[in-house]
């Protein structure tokens, strides 16, 4: 600190009954200054004797836990002193300047602020104590942590340490790590996360649960996740779920696909678009072949008339299977007489 002084160039030698009223100016209490800390913008009015000063004056501001206790010199010093501030018809304007290293003064406590002058004789003057609104007390720098007890309304908050809160309404939050313990609601705003991923833990291990939710607007319809299970959500008391590609894109199922229902529904179907495990043909023939790309499981030969018996068969290839009707007299019945059904699977 500079020489003490109440006034520049003058100085006084007797000691005089000094005043001051000050407040935290209300426009901006505090500013997050990010690596620079904390600033508390201060405004006030000192008197001399009943006159209002105007001069040159030496402060020292000194931030309080409470308002019994000194400002503290160790092992953090949350003593701050102001030389040279001018002052014009009493009226004077500073800026507390908390640094990061010694924001531990503010941050989480109820701060007073005390607030001293120097005089002639290079002693500094008690003005008194005031305590700081609590949204000074709350504030810190970037590098720490923003805790609020009660709710934070911010056009704009922008976090790089933990944010923690009770209820929090923001239009916009960038930050690295936000743990909030209650719900988070978004109005008609899009939550959107850019180079991260979104990872929700569920509440518990019921299969039942879901961990996510999609809805549409009424929510009448929508799409659960849960467990290992996506399923059809919503107030309609019936909802299909319905799987699509984009474009000419289709539905793949990389892995084995079970059904477990008793029926399967096909809209539209031909042979090059539809291969469904084992596949069951009928022929009018001696002989039945599987489709191109399936190999035969089994068959079956049925004879049309009815006083005729199954004469051959048998499967003569890894595709074809032959059969053969005959009468009682050994008289071959031929095509007309003969259906032959196969069984085909497909080939991997």
């Amino acid at each position: 600190m500079t020489t003490p002084h109440l006034f520049t160039p003058h100085r006084l030698s007797v000691v005089l009954m000094l005043a001051v009223v000050g407040v935290c100016a209300p426009s901006a209490r505090a500013a997050l200054g990010g690596e620079n800390g904390v600033v508390i913008p201060y405004a006030g009015k000192l008197e001399l004797d009943g006159a209002l000063v105007t001069g040159t004056v030496d402060f020292q501001f000194g931030v309080a836990p409470d308002a019994s206790t000194a400002a503290p010199t160790t092992p953090v010093n949350c003593v701050f002193p102001l030389p040279d501030v001018p002052v014009t018809n009493g009226e004077f304007a500073v800026s507390i300047v908390i640094p990061a290293a010694r924001e531990s003064c503010v941050k989480g406590k109820d701060v007073h602020l005390e607030v001293r002058v120097a005089r002639a004789d290079e002693t500094l003057v008690f003005l008194g104590k005031q305590r700081v609104t609590p949204v000074v007390a709350a504030a810190t720098s970037g590098d720490g942590d923003f805790a609020v007890t009660g709710a934070l309304t911010a056009n704009t908050a922008v976090v790089t340490g933990a944010l923690s809160a009770g209820a929090t309404t923001v239009a916009a939050l960038t930050a690295t790590s936000a743990a909030i313990n209650g719900n988070v609601t978004v109005g008609s705003g899009n939550v959107q996360v850019n180079n991260g991923t979104v990872k929700v833990l569920s509440s518990d291990n019921n299969g039942s649960t879901n961990i996510a939710e999609f809805k549409s607007l009424n929510q009448a319809s929508g799409v659960g996740i849960g467990f290992n299970t996506i399923r059809a959500i919503g107030s309609n008391l019936n909802e299909s779920l319905r799987l699509e590609g984009k474009g000419t894109g289709t539905v793949v199922v990389a892995d084995e696909l079970m059904i477990i229902g008793d029926t399967l529904t096909f809209g539209k179907v031909t042979a090059q678009s539809l291969s469904v495990g084992v596949v069951s043909k009928s022929c009018a023939a001696l002989s039945c072949t599987c489709a191109a790309g399936t190999a035969l499981v089994t068959g079956g030969v049925s004879c049309n008339a009815g006083n005729a018996h199954v004469n051959e068969s048998i499967p003569i290839s890894t595709t074809t299977w032959r059969g053969l009707c005959e009468d009682a007299s050994g008289n071959n019945f031929g095509a007309d007489g003969t259906t032959i059904v196969i069984l085909c699977a497909p080939i991997d």
